[in-house]
């Protein structure tokens, strides 16, 4: 009787031990459980004297074999991750995995640059000009729009634009026109910018803006037929310029808050006076086939360079 209770009892032993599998690990330690779940990259398992218990999980990278408990052994080969090569002056070994890393890091940082929507900028070429010019901007970056105003007023003489668009001719060789100062300028331009994720953006759009000049011109007169008479006659007026034209610059973004602008305007003007005979010419009927109005000269430059603060 003692002998069959034992025989019983190895045999029950026996078939336990047959019906649980096996988890050998690389490190040669064995594991009786029950698997429950295969993955590409794990094993899922309950351990065979605690079935109730938590399902445990380990890495297949850590299992060397499996034997089941229907015989079977089922082996597995440790998966060897292929290092990152981060050698970017080897053009042979950068992968494809580094490329996309470096560009979206690289949008990262190019985005930072775009937190502060708004932008203000002196114009340093209109201070060569006795001229004090302010550049405002706004991004409008869904519709890859830049919205520009520029603004500003003189403080003496504008020699450049003396020299450069001075094409008055009133009251013959005698006649000497001069512009005293720039009294405001304001403007308005709408610039596309094709990309606003980069440090830089090409800008392209119609422009544009009106200047008031406070301008004096005097020439020399006299008359051939008695009374003879001569002298010098005098006018101070005020001109107004308008300026129709296509700009085409740079926007330079050096961090979050400084950044460059670039503006080359090229178009058409319009001259406009503030009174109906500004150089005089009814003054002088006599000699008022002398004298004519200044064309409006083709083309119009101008240049806008400056820094500012983006706020």
């Amino acid at each position: 009787m003692k002998s069959f209770v034992f025989y019983s009892l190895l045999l029950l032993s026996a078939l336990q031990v047959h019906a649980q599998d096996i988890i050998v690990k690389n490190d040669s330690s064995r594991t009786f459980a029950k698997v429950l779940e295969i993955s590409p990259s794990e094993v899922r398992y309950k351990r065979n004297d605690y079935v109730e218990g938590p399902t445990i999980v380990i890495s297949k990278n850590d299992v060397a074999y499996i034997q089941f408990s229907n015989g079977t052994t089922e082996r597995y080969e440790k998966q060897v991750v292929q290092p990152l090569v981060l050698d970017r002056y080897n053009l042979d070994v950068l992968n494809r995995e580094y490329i996309l890393q470096r560009r979206r890091e690289k949008v990262r940082q190019c985005e930072k640059l775009y937190t502060h929507k708004n932008y203000v900028g002196m114009n340093l070429l209109a201070l060569f000009n006795n001229c004090i010019g302010i550049h405002y901007m706004r991004d409008i970056k869904k519709a890859h729009m830049i919205l520009e105003v520029p603004l500003g007023f003189g403080y003496s003489s504008p020699g450049v634009f003396q020299n450069f668009y001075s094409d008055f001719y009133a009251g013959g060789g005698g006649a000497n026109t001069t512009f005293k100062r720039m009294a405001w300028q304001a403007g308005l331009g709408l610039l596309f910018a094709p990309s606003m994720n980069r440090e830089v953006n090409f800008l392209i759009g119609p422009s544009y803006s009106c200047s008031a000049y406070d301008v004096h011109t005097e020439f020399s007169y006299y008359t051939n037929n008695p009374p003879y008479t001569s002298g010098i006659y005098k006018n101070d007026f005020r001109m107004y310029r308008s300026l129709y034209g296509f700009s085409i610059g740079l926007m330079a973004r050096f961090n979050e808050r400084m950044n460059m602008h670039f503006l080359f305007t090229n178009g058409i003007k319009y001259d406009s006076y503030s009174q109906s005979d500004p150089f005089g010419y009814k003054y002088n009927k006599t000699y008022s086939s002398y004298n004519s109005e200044p064309q409006n000269a083709l083309p119009y430059v101008t240049f806008n360079l400056g820094f500012g603060y983006r706020f």
